[in-house]
């Protein structure tokens, strides 16, 4: 559980850096990359409480597979753009809504799972362990998505984006979770 949340932050939180040289590297300006990165927090702002309600409803771990597949294709999508040619603005900021989406669904699904895969005496350590990650994570991101960017290209550095997601979907497969009491 905690290798795949992990790697899915580290993506998460590569994308502002990412996408940021991407957009530059595609001709496009300061503006542009200011344009395109207001959409994810705007959007996970409008979609997290129906990411809430979906999580409260279906099975938490579905939920959180299906917004790292979600998320995978869109970044997917976007780094095959990226290395292929110039995309439009516009299919800059479809994808990144499609992965704040994601995101929005991913996030409730995860708190409410923590309670369901730690027990009642571990609990204060999971989510001790889920604050060190984000931590790790919020630093961790940017630094290995510049380091991407710098020794591949930035569509490379989407698509280990895209990867990261995809190894938080397959941890998340192989977690056990007990049926409710």
């Amino acid at each position: 559980f905690l290798t795949g949340f992990l790697t899915s932050l580290v993506g998460s939180e590569m994308t502002p850096v990412v996408v940021t040289f991407a957009i530059l590297d595609q001709g496009g300006s300061a503006a542009d990359v200011g344009f395109v990165l207001a959409v994810l927090p705007v959007l996970l702002a409008v979609l997290l409480l129906a990411g809430g309600v979906v999580a409260d409803r279906l099975p938490r771990r579905v939920v959180m597979i299906g917004a790292d597949v979600l998320r995978a294709a869109s970044q997917g999508t976007l780094a095959a753009l990226v290395l292929t040619g110039r995309p439009a603005l516009w299919a800059f900021m479809v994808l990144l809504s499609v992965t704040s989406a994601g995101a929005a669904f991913f996030a409730p699904a995860m708190t409410g799972l923590i309670p369901q895969v730690a027990s009642a005496g571990r609990l204060q350590q999971a989510n001790a362990m889920n604050g060190l990650a984000a931590s790790v994570a919020q630093i961790a991101g940017p630094a290995a998505g510049g380091v991407l960017v710098a020794a591949a290209s930035p569509g490379w550095a989407v698509a280990a984006d895209a990867a990261s997601f995809l190894v938080s979907a397959s941890c998340l497969a192989m977690v056990s979770v007990p049926l409710a009491r």
